[in-house]
């Protein structure tokens, strides 16, 4: 079947009469489209704000997360994926424009257009399922023989896609209804696609089969449009000659070479099969002689020439060896002269096939994937397993432009997890992540460009066949100093031969390098592995410190002194161990530091710890209720008095001014994240069976999820970066979620502000659900413009003042004013432990409250004269009392109150001077 695009209608690629000297003019993007929810979308959201939880001022609510309650609130999320970076670049061949100057790559569902001059990202072609774009992995891109400014695309959903790349528009969909693993087109027969198919389902018996199949362009909605060549138990590799008559596939140790025809059916006696020694790897078709070159497991190039009626039945075959590990690619340059081979070794070999004379490239970097030249035959684009796209000059054959993703897509995740998670570098933004083993990678989620490779531990990565294998060190944490100056690591290396290594290791921010230099080494810093590493924030430039925690059951604090000995200058500075802390018997997990670096929070066990890191003074401990759920995550939120705390099975948000739960939530989370701007955090839940992933952002003083995203991905980290200059205008949040999925694809998040009509909805339906009786005041002068967030802050103002109103009314009149005479003795020795201010500060106050001065003889002559006063003055009122006693009949009631030492409603200028002044007054 053929589905046409509405594009298509309106406008189409022409067709140059002169397609050699065609050229692509590729016009960049600035930004992606933003999807919008339609009208009806809309009022189902609206509908959904009935249904979300709200929590009560000072009482802990635990939320139960359920489907209903989840989905409904996802009705009001404005989170949309805005961005697709990274990703797997050489996991298929490239291929280049007519003109040479652009390249095309297969990144996931995405198609992504290069500058070969720049390495810039110009363009992403299949940007999203719902605009037509590919709903799984893109396999194979060709030019349409017919157009070069149209690109055909397949892909593992069974679609083959024509796009009109200089305009990104999609011109029309051929449904395969098949996995599509590779597809070729012969210029010479362009109506015709040939592609390679796997069987999948639950059948055993099929599952995992290929075959090859011709496909019709032009009888695609008719029966006889897809005609089987061949099938085989594993075939992958398939080519097609430069005169369009042969076409060749590799299935293990057998080749098969078909005659292409026009013929509607294929029989078996047409296709021939040889037989290969070795396991055929990769195959290719000299462009001027009748030749087929094959590669095998064993490092050989066999040249195979059966075209001929003599050839056939006994083929005349070349035998060229150079290679020790298998092959993966063969090319041919145009004229047929060169031949050009890859494989596992990190070398490109040029074999001129008329003399034998072998030239080579070494040092390219890694293994080879694949091989690309470009149609002018000036450049050759090599596809490396270190997930790079490097690009030699034919004539010099120098690397004049590499293009890295994520060095992690090519690490296999089993053996090699990702320790450090995605950490945002301060200093431009960068996601710094693992990379191979012992290395870091800096990467520009902005310009999705790679931007350091920095090793940190050097070792050596290319092992003979008959050793064994080798056993790389592993970059486990990294954390940032707030301004960038400072990078810590934690590397360690394990063999199960040799003693196990670990280190602990501080890096200084170079100007001149532009890169991080290794300042201090400290080798084996813990007797155990080291679990969390963070450094402090703050503004304090005096004191800098950095926090690991460690299986040993210890905490060690480091700072930067310049205290070396006589053997080292003044000037000189390293970073040494400040002090080492411990509770109980117990094992830290995480550590972190508040905004200010006044807190530091350990976790051991299912005790939260608070400690004063200058002091190293324990402040106070919060355990949760459960022993056995242990805390697997914390994060102090901003600058806010709030605490995340995660375990397996929970969610909980502290508020340290009151030692209690604030509020919590009963679900698994996998990851977290907090924006240390506005401490808005967002955590993570992935359901491993259904291959889902969910969003949920939340503001620390409200259970209700602000935001509600579900992705058909797995997340693997997650992390904030702020959003771009042209994002600011339209933005809900100061900063944008960046993750990565099981695909090693970085997807953005971006809180869109344009649904501001389905936010305006959402609070008419909240204003609706809770004031449904009208008042003579709103039909008068209308409506309240207040936003949420000052109706929320009232009722808890209104539900305070009534606390306090109705403890006052139900208390005696002697009790409530020694209460107001005793509340500046005990309130500041009531507070936690940790907010309470230094001794020092407290002292003079605590003494006064406790022991009053003794007035001297001045003071008592002036209590005396004061006292006289205050005779006269009661003398004059007890003339006036019967108008007195009059006036006060016709005083309010509140003003009668007020005379009952009962406090008006209090205003409050922050959320911190509203939790300090209530702390106590309400039960929670």
């Amino acid at each position: 079947m053929v589905s046409k695009n509405s594009a298509s209608a309106v406008k189409k690629s022409k067709v140059s009469d002169r397609s050699a000297n065609t050229t692509a003019e590729i016009t960049p993007l600035e930004s992606e489209k933003k999807r919008k929810d339609s009208h009806i979308q809309k009022k189902d959201k609206a509908l959904a704000v009935a249904n979300h939880i709200t929590k009560p001022n000072g009482v802990e609510k635990t939320v139960t997360v359920s489907e209903n309650t989840v989905n409904k609130s996802e009705k009001a999320s404005s989170l949309h994926q805005t961005k697709a970076l990274a990703g797997v670049l050489s996991r298929f061949p490239i291929v280049f424009t007519k003109d040479s100057k652009y390249f095309f790559c297969c990144v996931s569902n995405t198609i992504k257009i290069y500058n070969v001059t720049s390495g810039e990202v110009v363009k992403t072609l299949s940007t999203s399922a719902l605009q037509g774009g590919h709903r799984d992995t893109v396999t194979a891109l060709c030019l349409n023989p017919k157009n070069p400014l149209q690109l055909y695309s397949a892909s593992l959903d069974g679609t083959i896609k024509l796009w009109d790349y200089n305009d990104n528009i999609l011109l029309k969909t051929h449904q395969v209804n098949l996995p599509i693993e590779n597809m070729v087109i012969s210029p010479q027969h362009p109506e015709n696609a040939y592609i390679v198919t796997r069987r999948s389902g639950s059948n055993p018996e099929t599952k995992g089969k290929t075959a090859v199949y011709r496909y019709a362009f032009q009888k695609s909605n008719q029966p006889d449009g897809l005609t089987r060549i061949t099938k085989s138990k594993d075939s992958s590799v398939i080519a097609v000659s430069a005169d369009g008559r042969f076409l060749a596939t590799a299935s293990r140790y057998r080749i098969s070479i078909w005659e292409i025809t026009n013929d509607k059916e294929v029989s078996k006696e047409d296709v021939r099969t040889y037989t290969s020694p070795e396991l055929v790897t990769c195959l290719a078709f000299s462009p001027t002689e009748p030749c087929l070159a094959i590669g095998d497991e064993a490092g050989k190039i066999t040249l195979y020439y059966c075209f001929t009626p003599e050839t056939e039945k006994t083929p005349v075959t070349a035998l060229m060896h150079w290679h020790h590990r298998p092959l993966n690619t063969l090319s041919f340059t145009a004229d047929g002269v060169y031949l050009l081979s890859g494989g596992e070794e990190p070398v490109l070999v040029m074999w001129q096939l008329e003399t034998g004379h072998k030239q080579f490239l070494p040092r390219v970097g890694g293994e080879i994937k694949s091989i690309t030249i470009s149609p002018n035959q000036s450049l050759y684009a090599l596809s490396e397993a270190d997930n790079s796209i490097r690009i030699i000059n034919a004539v010099s054959q120098q690397i004049v432009r590499i293009i890295q993703g994520l060095q992690y897509a090519q690490v296999a995740s089993n053996t090699y997890p990702l320790y450090t998670g995605l950490v945002i570098e301060p200093r431009n933004h960068h996601v710094v992540m693992n990379g191979v083993p012992g290395n870091i990678q800096f990467y520009n989620p902005y310009l999705d460009s790679h931007v350091l490779d920095l090793e940190v531990a050097p070792i050596t990565r290319i092992s003979r066949p008959d050793e064994n294998e080798l056993i790389f060190s592993l970059v486990r944490h990294v954390a940032f100093m707030d301004d960038g100056s400072w990078m810590a690591t934690i590397d360690s290396r394990d063999d199960n031969v040799t003693t196990p290594e670990l280190y602990l290791k501080f890096w200084a921010w170079d100007p001149d390098a532009q890169s991080y230099i290794l300042k201090t080494r400290v080798d084996y810093p813990h007797s155990a592995d080291i679990t969390s590493l963070s450094f402090r924030h703050g503004s304090d430039s005096d004191v800098l410190m950095a926090i690991t925690a460690s299986a040993d059951k210890t905490f060690k604090i480091w700072h930067l002194t310049n205290d070396l000995g006589r053997h080292h200058a003044s000037s000189e500075a390293s970073w040494a161990c400040r002090s080492v802390g411990f509770y109980r018997d117990n094992t830290p997990t995480v550590t972190s530091f508040s905004q200010d670096g006044s807190m530091l929070a350990v976790a051991f066990g299912q005790v939260l710890t608070i400690w004063d890191p200058i002091a190293n003074n324990i402040q106070g401990t919060l355990a949760l209720p459960p022993q056995q759920c242990h805390i697997q995550r914390l994060a102090f939120l901003g600058s806010t008095p709030f605490i995340a705390v995660v375990t397996k099975s929970h969610l909980y948000v502290w508020n340290l001014l009151t030692c209690t739960v604030w509020w919590s939530y009963n679900m698994s989370i996998d990851h977290l994240a907090v924006d240390q701007q506005t401490g808005v955090f967002a955590v993570v839940c992935n359901a491993q069976d259904s291959k889902e992933s969910r969003f949920i952002v939340f503001e620390p003083t409200s259970p209700v999820p602000k935001f509600v995203h579900t992705a058909s991905e797995i997340c693997k980290a997650i992390a904030w970066i702020p959003v771009e200059n042209h994002e600011v205008s339209n933005s809900l949040l100061s900063s944008n979620i960046v993750y990565l999925n099981q695909n090693c694809d970085l997807q953005v998040l971006h809180a869109s502000g344009d649904d501001l009509e389905v936010e305006q909805e959402l609070e008419g339906a909240k204003l609706l659900k809770g004031n449904t009786e009208r008042s003579f005041f709103a039909d008068i002068f209308g409506k309240s413009n207040k936003s949420a967030e000052d109706r929320r802050w009232d009722q808890q103002r209104v539900e305070t003042a009534e606390a306090l109103r109705q403890e006052a009314a139900s208390a005696p009149r002697s009790r409530a004013t020694a209460r107001t005479k005793q509340g500046s003795e005990s309130t500041f020795l009531d507070a936690p432990s940790h907010v309470i201010q230094s001794v020092d500060s407290i002292f003079e106050l605590f003494m006064d409250s406790i022991m009053p001065k003794r007035p001297d003889a001045e003071d008592r002559d002036a209590e005396m004269d004061e006292t006289d006063e205050v005779e006269t003055a009661s003398h004059t009122e007890s003339e006036a009392g019967t108008t007195f006693d009059m006036m006060a009949a016709a005083v309010p009631l509140s003003v009668q109150e007020a005379d009952q030492d009962i406090e008006l409603v209090p205003v409050f200028d922050s959320l911190n001077e509203f939790f300090t002044k209530t702390a106590g007054l309400v039960e929670h």
